[in-house]
């Protein structure tokens, strides 16, 4: 602090009045540091008026912005077991940068600032309870006819409440640096009320998107777990914004939920079976469905010649292949306005391959799945195998 007290002890004898006098933020320029104290960009004290720069970084709007938050009394944003990983939180040092800076803090925060309170809600959701509402983001604060929530606490009766706020990365959240437009669950101490590191609960995500979840296991100490679930998100609204359910998981609809996420399978004796939660699940929530094969987009062989030209498909589905190649390859066509070249007999005609196979057997002949555009632009068509009427496996995800 040798530096620091001398800079104040200068400046104010210049300015001829002690700090900060009429000034609610004073920023400290260091252009070099010394000593083995010197691995910061900056730092600043809790619920203070001073911040400490090195070298450059007092030009970076996000650093400057997280100093505040700690002149505000906030601590760090984390995630994982990275006490600054919260990557949608100015406490979690995402943005270097002179010309970034339009970004917020998490729902942890922005309770403890106050600044939006006639929007907060404490939310008490025990046995038989629920709660479902409309979540909008900081940057619509003074545009919320319908009055909906800005963040929502989620009382244990612990100290460690869960906090749960819509991440919309428009106006100045806009350069929100990670899960735009998602739903972000943090976890904190002193009841979200004074300084307390945060913990965002999805790693490494940082959000739920619409249809996701996030679990509280044995809520207010029930036994029970509750259900943290965005059923809706809209963004061609004004504001935009995503609807949130919240429950505890009674038996009954922990059974129900079990067998709607369960996909079917086949048994041994070729029986379709289900999770049923009661036979073939060990509990809720370790009820969990098989993952699902990725779908992709399947494209019509020839512009047109399909009803519909695209559409989507299960991975493990049938259906026809072609492989495109970057580089020129003997006997394989090239059409004049595409960059690639395209092959269907591979050395045969392949009618019926799941997408895996679809991707061996190009990977086989030192080439790729084409890409839907590719496709699209008829790029491999008349490549032979007579596929100009069948829809063909793409390498793009639907």
């Amino acid at each position: 602090m040798a530096i620091e007290n001398a800079i104040t002890t200068a400046v104010q004898l210049k300015l001829g009045f002690g700090l900060p006098g009429p000034f609610q933020q004073v920023m400290y320029i260091k252009h070099a540091c010394f000593g083995p104290h010197c691995g910061y960009a900056a730092l600043a004290d809790s619920n203070s008026w001073m911040s400490v720069f090195q070298g450059d970084y007092y030009k970076d709007a996000g650093v400057q912005m997280h100093e505040i938050g700690h002149n505000f009394g906030l601590a760090h944003s984390g995630m994982g077991q990275d006490t600054y990983a919260d990557h949608t939180c100015l406490m979690g040092n995402p943005l270097y940068s002179d010309t970034d800076g339009s970004m917020c803090f998490n729902p942890a925060k922005s309770w403890q600032l106050g600044w939006y309170s006639p929007f907060y809600e404490d939310v008490y959701v025990g046995a038989g309870q629920e709660w479902e509402g409309k979540l909008i983001g900081v940057s619509d604060y003074k545009n919320n006819p319908n009055s909906d929530k800005i963040v929502l606490r989620i009382e244990t009766d612990t100290q460690d409440d869960y906090f749960v706020g819509f991440n919309r990365a428009t106006g100045s959240n806009s350069d929100n640096d990670l899960c735009d437009n998602c739903v972000t669950v943090i976890k904190t101490g002193n009841n979200g009320e004074s300084y307390s590191q945060s913990w965002n609960q999805i790693n490494p995500q940082g959000g739920l998107l619409e249809n996701e979840f996030f679990l509280i296991e044995n809520h207010l100490n029930s036994g029970k777990t509750l259900r943290i679930h965005v059923i809706q998100i809209n963004l061609d609204v004004s504001p935009g914004f995503a609807r949130v359910y919240i429950k505890v998981e009674d038996e009954v609809n922990c059974k129900n939920w079990c067998n709607e996420i369960s996909i079917p399978w086949n048994d041994l004796v070729g029986t379709t079976q289900k999770c049923d939660f009661t036979e073939l699940c060990d509990g809720c929530p370790e009820c969990v469905a098989p993952e699902a094969p990725d779908d992709y987009w399947i494209v019509c062989g020839k512009t047109n010649n399909c009803d519909p030209p695209s559409k989507k498909a299960s991975a493990d589905e049938l259906h026809e292949v072609r492989c495109c190649s970057d580089t020129s390859k003997t006997g394989w066509e090239k059409k004049g306005s595409c960059d690639v070249w395209g092959e269907s007999d591979l050395p045969e005609c392949k009618h019926a391959e799941t997408y895996e196979s679809a991707d061996q057997i190009c990977k086989d002949n030192d080439a790729r799945l084409c890409t839907k555009s590719e496709l699209e632009g008829d790029c491999t068509a008349g490549s032979g195998c007579g596929h100009n009427e069948d829809h063909i496996w793409s390498s793009t995800l639907f």
